[in-house]
């Protein structure tokens, strides 16, 4: 079982530990600055009991959703920030028995679509949320190479993206219906117009994309 940060191991005063523990859920950069800068802090190393163990399996800027292909090769989007889809793809090391290199690259790079968060995959499509939109791109699971984005589609349009929480969570079920989930636009609202998720049938996609209204509030 993973262990986690031993905080009453602490050699700081009442006030600073109580103090920390109070910021650490809101503000981790700050803590994580508090520690470094304490030269009295100490930490246990992280570990985990077997058969479990943990490693660097590769660093990735500001990742966010990952999703499996078909052909186990991992996809993975990326905040705003970045706004980039990165694959990634294993194969065995010929000179370590036992063992794998993990190999990556990137699937898809526009800034201008500002990605930010969700990433799904269904028949033959990879699907991508921006704040405003969904997008979707041809994609042959295990194809290891980039997006071609002249063949972009919008998906759902319009969708609510002023506000603080952007981010746009998207998911099918099992009948290939897609979902939708769009945060409030502050942390309390008058109402739950922005905070919903929705349910659409993309079975025929009109141009520009179905609008976000007319999906079905769930």
């Amino acid at each position: 079982m993973a262990k986690t940060l031993p905080w009453e191991a602490l050699d700081l005063s009442r006030w600073f530990c109580s103090l920390t523990l109070k910021m650490y859920t809101k503000y981790t950069t700050v803590v994580g600055f508090l520690v470094l800068v304490s030269v009295s802090v100490t930490f246990s190393v992280f570990v985990t009991d077997p058969p479990f163990y943990h490693q660097l399996y590769a660093n990735i800027p500001f990742a966010r959703s990952i999703i499996i292909d078909e052909t186990g090769d991992m996809l993975i989007s990326t905040l705003q920030r970045q706004a980039t889809l990165y694959f990634l793809y294993e194969e065995q090391d010929p000179l370590v028995n036992g063992s794998v290199k993990v190999f990556q690259g990137i699937l898809l790079n526009e800034a201008d679509l500002n990605l930010e968060h969700g990433l799904a995959y269904l028949s033959g499509y990879i699907y991508a949320s921006s704040a405003a939109a969904v997008y979707r791109w041809p994609y042959t699971p295990g194809q290891r190479r980039a997006l071609d984005n002249s063949l972009i589609e919008i998906v759902v349009s319009d969708i609510p993206s002023e506000g603080m929480h952007v981010s746009r969570t998207i998911v099918f079920d099992a009948n290939n219906l897609l979902y939708v989930q769009v945060g409030s636009f502050s942390d309390v609202d008058a109402d739950s117009t922005r905070s919903r998720i929705m349910r659409y049938n993309i079975s025929g996609i009109p141009a520009g994309g179905v609008k976000y209204e007319d999906g079905e509030v769930r």
